[in-house]
């Protein structure tokens, strides 16, 4: 949700997009999200949550890669985030199914997904906004963070399947 909050901002001050033209990259990103979503129905049944994740991952960092070093691309930019939303659109139902796959979810389990999912929701949009006001980094803040919350989730997501599979 942070892409699609700052992506406006981000085209608008970084590459100068006029506001209608902004506003209808914002659009696309979000129509390439519901298409990511709806592509992944079919997809989870023919790939496991594990295989989805991953592919997700790597298709979110190089989408952003390409997003940072082609960032004075304005057509880049469109692309980019075609390729972010439809990518980013089936991580979060991919970890549910995947963590249900190794623990049993119950109410109390699942509030603290949501809740944690809630504090990333709350805290990535805060930084982002921060990086992007600040002097020394700048507009570009906004592709920096969301690469390096990527890479995060990454490793951290890496570490889970190693510890799950050395149990």
């Amino acid at each position: 949700s942070a892409f699609g909050a700052y992506l406006h901002t981000y085209a608008s001050l970084h590459l100068n997009f006029l506001k209608d033209i902004a506003a209808y990259l914002n659009s696309t990103f979000w129509a390439s999200f519901a298409f990511g979503r709806l592509c992944g129905i079919p997809l989870s049944t023919k790939l496991s949550s594990l295989q989805m994740i991953f592919i997700d991952l790597i298709g979110c960092i190089g989408s952003l890669v390409l997003l940072f070093v082609f960032n004075k691309s304005s057509i880049i930019l469109w692309i980019g985030s075609i390729l972010f939303g439809l990518f980013i659109a089936s991580i979060y139902p991919s970890t549910i199914s995947y963590t249900e796959e190794h623990i049993k979810l119950n109410g109390k389990r699942m509030s603290i997904l949501a809740i944690g999912g809630s504090m990333g929701g709350a805290i990535i949009p805060l930084l982002i906004s921060f990086c992007m006001n600040s002097i020394l980094i700048g507009t570009i803040g906004f592709i920096l963070v969301t690469l390096a919350v990527m890479i995060l989730a990454s490793i951290l997501f890496g570490l889970i399947v190693f510890y799950i599979g050395k149990r």
